[in-house]
């Protein structure tokens, strides 16, 4: 209330950076490649964790939930179209029933 000048710079949010911005790409990598194998076969998110531990131990240091969230996104982005509509009905209009009465 005492401030003469509200015209003062406003502070910019930073964007961090993710832990697993890293290791982004080998994770696209072999989600792709799991689309040519069987469904039993495929990578699941606690599999990439664990991989990611052996194959990176002094670099990586991520948790479980954070790949589990990635790993989510990137399925739900490919997955595309669900394969069925929802149903639309203008209003005042009805679905007739071809039945005798």
């Amino acid at each position: 209330m005492n401030q003469e000048d509200f015209n003062g710079s406003l502070e910019v949010a930073k964007l961090e950076r993710s832990k697993l911005d890293r290791f982004k790409a080998k994770i696209d990598e072999w989600l792709r490649e799991d689309r040519q194998m069987r469904y039993r076969e495929r990578h699941t998110a606690k599999r990439i964790h664990e991989r990611l531990k052996e194959e990176y131990p002094e670099e990586y240091q991520c948790s479980y939930a954070l790949v589990q969230r990635y790993v989510k996104r990137y399925k739900e982005a490919k997955q595309g179209s669900k394969g069925y509509l929802e149903l639309v009905w203008a209003k005042g209009e009805a679905q007739p029933g071809f039945c005798t009465a």
